[in-house]
């Protein structure tokens, strides 16, 4: 006759069961690529970040675009998340660049912004000056640009509160 199992092993099991329900799986970001992915990705404060309109019905809302403005040289790229709360979004903008290669944060030319709302927050780069991007593929023939960007960004309307933009690449194809 087989004996019962022991009080302890059971608990154990029912331990490991509770244990692997209540485990969210960690929303990791997107590969760092150059092949035109549209994909986006950083770390706010620690916290992964992607873009995500979630279900759109018509209209042309991207959760991801950006490029060279037609006409001025003038790279800008954004990044909007309004499925999760708060709503987020990421500016990233260059003036004259000439290709692959660093933009720090300190030149005049050069700003990221972040913003989150409900309720509404703006922080920019342009107070801190700390940070950089760096472009590591500007094809201007297929319309592909690539690269990595971190900084820290402070509230316009409390210089007392900062956020820390880090581990940030992109990869976009644009027209």
């Amino acid at each position: 006759m087989k004996s019962p199992p022991s009080i302890f092993l059971i608990s154990f099991f029912i331990g490991i069961i509770a244990l692997s329900i209540s485990c969210k799986k960690e929303q990791k970001l997107p590969a760092a690529t150059n092949k035109g992915a549209n994909t986006l990705g950083c770390y706010i404060n620690g916290k992964p970040f992607s873009p995500n309109l979630g279900l759109s019905f018509g209209g042309s809302d991207r959760a991801l675009y950006g490029g060279y403005t037609s006409g001025a040289n003038t790279l800008s790229i954004d990044a909007r998340n309004t499925v999760q709360e708060p709503k987020r979004s990421i500016s990233i903008t260059l003036h004259n660049p000439i290709g692959v290669g660093e933009y720090r944060l300190d030149d005049p030319n050069n700003i990221c912004l972040y913003e989150e709302w409900p309720p509404s927050k703006r922080f920019s780069s342009a107070v801190t000056t700390k940070g950089k991007v760096v472009i590591t593929r500007d094809d201007r023939i297929n319309f592909i640009l690539s690269g990595t960007f971190e900084f820290t960004a402070t509230n316009v309307s409390d210089p007392n509160e900062t956020v820390s933009i880090t581990s940030g690449r992109f990869d976009i194809s644009y027209q």
